[in-house]
């Protein structure tokens, strides 16, 4: 493996202009017979000049110009330091917490302009790697795991380990520093941890169809339990419905987790052998097939969702859907005064695996660092990395939308907030100890990703059996995992 070319840094030059000259210049004048007068011109600046005629009694007098330059005056530029930025809940609210965001940081510091820009989930992976190659990627972006080790293997990405403040590391959780580590360095700093992506319900309706909840993780369901009650719901006209494109990566990988399995290793050195082509890797694969295409439990809206519309939430406070997966239901529903009554289902298991599997995803956050727009204007960068990791910073960014701190220090941070109660706290604190962090340390992890969901629809329409999915998608994995090496 070659190692990444660096980036030259670029040096900005700044110049003014200033000088001052004095020339003087004298003359002889004459007597005549009757009072001399003088003529006296003073060039006062470069806009004006001022002619007086002044009488005089002397015999002989003296004509002088004065010529001045005027060193103009200038006002300091501002530094400007762009952040890319993605909803973290509607695009509208979201724009609204970064302007706060703004003015706070600015209030302290002056001299530098936060200019925050938000882009649509879908596209953002192949929109940061084509924004490095081309040279206007930002100072400053959200990323996700499986972008860190994608960009850093490109040294696209600042190392961090020397910018973020000691408090950092000495007060976030192990789980947020790893999921950012590659070699001897850090390449990013967690900003929030998701709460944990669990099964809501509602419970309105379970009463109507007479079906009971789990209480907890000690009687969570099952993967045929789940599809029970999918059958019974969809008898009477409900559905289940999981997070739209790309949230999906929040089921993906828990389901191999669930059937005993993995995707790939993580980490360096990086590997070009994938963890599911056996039996267990199928399973995955078996149950999208049985809520899809045996049973149709799932909503139809489901497959092919236009991304950003994310119809799950909308269908589920129409009543449509009983069921469904998300992180930050609660923090939705109140946004949109649905009138709907919600509750936490958890998380699920796989029969054949086992209840030992049972895992769900939590999400870290984070903000990287891009390795060109840092070299232009290092400390201007810097500064704003971090306020963007102190308290203040990280509350502004993620507390509002109901995700947690990766702060131990601001651990329940919620509590005595209308959020705590929205988003059923306490209830989700249960399955917190059973939530893995998100997959995708491999710079191969968004084709994976694709490559994974693109087979289970595949297999959701009835196109290809779960054997052969797992299969292909491990062969493609494969493939994917050498093409991402080679770059």
């Amino acid at each position: 493996m070659s190692e990444p070319k660096k980036v030259d840094r670029r040096k900005f030059i700044y110049a003014g202009l200033g000088a001052v000259a004095l020339i003087a210049i004298g003359a002889a004048a004459y007597v005549a017979m009757n009072p001399p007068v003088v003529t006296q011109t003073v060039t006062t600046s470069t806009t004006s000049v001022v002619t007086t005629t002044v009488p005089t009694t002397s015999v002989a007098t003296t004509t002088s110009v004065v010529t001045t330059t005027v060193q103009p005056t200038t006002t300091p530029t501002k530094e400007i330091v762009r952040i890319w930025s993605f909803p973290l809940t509607t695009e509208e609210e979201h724009k609204k917490h970064l302007q706060e965001m703004k003015t706070a940081f600015e209030s302290k510091n002056p001299d530098i302009t936060l200019q925050f820009e938000v882009y649509p989930w879908d596209g953002r992976d192949a929109r940061m790697i084509t924004a490095a190659a081309a040279g206007t990627a930002p100072d400053i972006c959200y990323l996700n795991t499986r972008h860190i080790a994608k960009l850093s293997f490109l040294g696209a990405l600042q190392p961090v380990e020397d910018i973020i403040p000691k408090y950092y590391l000495n007060n976030t959780y192990p789980l947020a520093i790893e999921g950012a580590k590659g070699g001897e360095h850090i390449w990013a700093a967690a900003n929030l941890i998701s709460p944990p992506y669990v099964w809501w319900y509602n419970p309105d309706i379970f009463k109507e169809v007479g079906i009971t909840p789990p209480t907890g993780p000690d009687d969570a369901w099952s993967w045929n339990q789940f599809i029970d009650a999918g059958k019974k719901l969809k008898a009477k006209g409900y559905y289940c419905a999981h997070p739209s494109k790309p949230s999906v990566v929040c089921i993906t990988r828990p389901l191999f987790q669930q059937a005993g399995v993995d995707i790939c290793k993580q980490g360096l050195p990086f590997v070009t052998e994938v963890m599911f082509d056996n039996p267990q890797g199928v399973r995955p694969f078996k149950f999208w097939q049985d809520i899809f295409h045996t049973y149709s439990i799932m909503h139809p809206l489901m497959l092919g969702a236009k991304p950003e519309w994310n119809p799950e939430r909308e269908l589920f406070a129409k009543k449509e859907v009983a069921i469904m997966l998300d992180n930050v239901l609660g923090t939705y529903l109140s946004a949109a005064k649905a009138n709907v009554n919600y509750n936490v289902l958890g998380f699920t298991w796989c029969d054949e695996a086992g209840k030992n599997y049972m895992t769900g995803d939590v999400v870290p956050g984070y903000w990287g660092i891009f390795k060109q727009a840092y070299d232009r204007h290092p400390d201007a960068v810097k500064r704003v990395y971090q306020w963007l990791l102190s308290e203040e910073g990280i509350e502004l960014w993620c507390k509002w939308a109901g995700h947690n701190s990766p702060y131990k220090t601001q651990d329940g941070w919620l509590k005595g907030t209308p959020l705590y109660e929205n988003n059923r706290v306490e209830e989700l604190s249960k399955w917190i100890p059973y939530g893995s962090p998100e997959w995708g340390n491999h710079p191969a992890a968004n084709d994976m990703y694709n490559i994974l969901q693109a087979n289970m629809d595949a297999v959701a329409q009835g196109m290809m059996t779960p054997e052969e999915a797992c299969k292909d998608a491990a062969k493609k994995c494969v493939d994917a995992m050498k093409r991402s090496l080679t770059l």
